[in-house]
């Protein structure tokens, strides 16, 4: 019973913060300094992979795209 529970808490938990962190990593409003690009750290690039795998191969990708929009808005 708790390896169930975990198999479905561990990815929903993920799915469920990964936009918060995201967006706290890498605020909307930053710019960096002209001609340098914005890019995130590495870590973030391969904590980010399965989300935007997500995003891009499985139907709930609209879904995700607007609670990431909505993370977006709400840390404005």
């Amino acid at each position: 019973m708790s390896w169930t529970l975990a198999l479905v808490a561990v990815p929903l938990l993920y799915v469920l913060t990964f936009p918060l962190i995201f967006f706290t990593v890498m605020p909307p409003s930053y710019t960096p300094s002209p001609g340098t690009p914005r890019r995130p750290p590495a870590w973030l690039n391969v904590y980010a992979r399965p989300f935007f795998w997500m995003m891009d191969k499985t139907p709930p990708a609209h879904p995700l795209n607007q609670y990431g929009a909505w993370w977006r808005s709400m840390l404005e």
